[in-house]
């Protein structure tokens, strides 16, 4: 799998609870907002099948 680098903003508190997330889930930030941003995805698309 090919992994793209990027660059995004969001709120700071945003940052810190994901932050906190990642710690909590033994998981990188990456890993964390990868899994998030694949699971909203796949929820979009089924919604768009019904």
């Amino acid at each position: 799998m090919m992994i793209a680098k990027t660059t995004i903003r969001i709120p700071d508190e945003l940052m810190k609870e994901l932050k906190h997330l990642a710690i909590d889930d033994n998981k990188s930030l990456g890993e964390l907002i990868t899994e998030a941003l694949t699971e909203y995805i796949q929820r979009r698309e089924s919604r768009t099948l019904v």
